[in-house]
């Protein structure tokens, strides 16, 4: 194995950048924070994407929410990342609650982290909403919801594809949706829900490092410049 790929695989250069990014008093700060934490399985680069898209939809409408807590580490980044919003966590609180069986690669039981103790790292109680139980029975009374950011770390097929029907119609225009995992080995069911889905609302699905996938919904400037592209006027 060449050694550019071994560092790839090892992901050493994550580790560089964190080393050489942390404590700058810059952009990079709270993803730094979050990481030195330890509560996110989220390698740094992932911290520093998703800190990114929560400072690109400063202007779209609409909560944050996260499926997929485990210890909290991303949802306190969320929390910190725009104090203004309220943001939505949902989670069994007792580990992934069902596998597919040739296709999920966790089991069930796996990444449990029990509230009280999500709660006490991630405060900020009055804008952060626990929504706990099984998805997406865990979104009763919240049809009216709109959202500017979703987070999924789901782990598993099943609770991925739900939650992309159910967000996808609640996501405001300029909206993102990136899950974690999308290209993990053990993962492979959110490679699945992503792919099926995608066929479903014609979503552009975009893997980026490490191994997270985002979708962006368009909104009605992107759209008029699409027209315009596609009629052959200006650009």
């Amino acid at each position: 194995m060449k050694l550019g790929t071994l560092l790839i695989k090892l992901k050493m250069f994550d580790l560089l950048d964190f080393a050489l990014l942390r404590n700058t008093k810059t952009f990079y700060d709270l993803p730094a924070r979050i990481k030195q934490d330890w509560r996110a399985n989220t390698s740094y680069r992932e911290l520093v994407n998703l800190y990114r898209f929560a400072t690109t939809v400063s202007t779209v409408p609409g909560d944050f929410a996260e499926l997929g807590i485990f210890r909290g580490g991303t949802a306190k980044l969320l929390a910190e990342a725009d104090q203004s919003r309220t943001v939505h966590l949902f989670d069994t609180f007792t580990g992934i609650p069902e596998a597919t069986t040739g296709v999920d690669g966790m089991g069930i039981g796996d990444c449990c982290c029990p509230l009280d103790a999500v709660r006490a790292y991630i405060g900020h109680q009055s804008r952060v909403a626990y929504h706990v139980g099984r998805f997406p029975d865990s979104t009763a009374e919240l049809e009216r919801l709109r959202f500017a950011l979703v987070n999924l770390d789901a782990d598993q097929y099943s609770t991925t594809l739900s939650a992309l029907r159910w967000f996808w119609p609640r996501l405001s225009p300029g909206g993102v949706i990136v899950s974690h995992d999308y290209s993990t080995y053990c993962t492979s069911g959110i490679n699945k829900a992503f792919d099926e889905w995608a066929l479903e609302s014609g979503a552009t699905v975009l893997p980026i490092w490490d191994s997270q996938v985002v979708v962006c919904k368009a909104n009605a400037g992107h759209e008029a410049r699409r027209q315009q592209k596609q009629e052959g006027g200006p650009q």
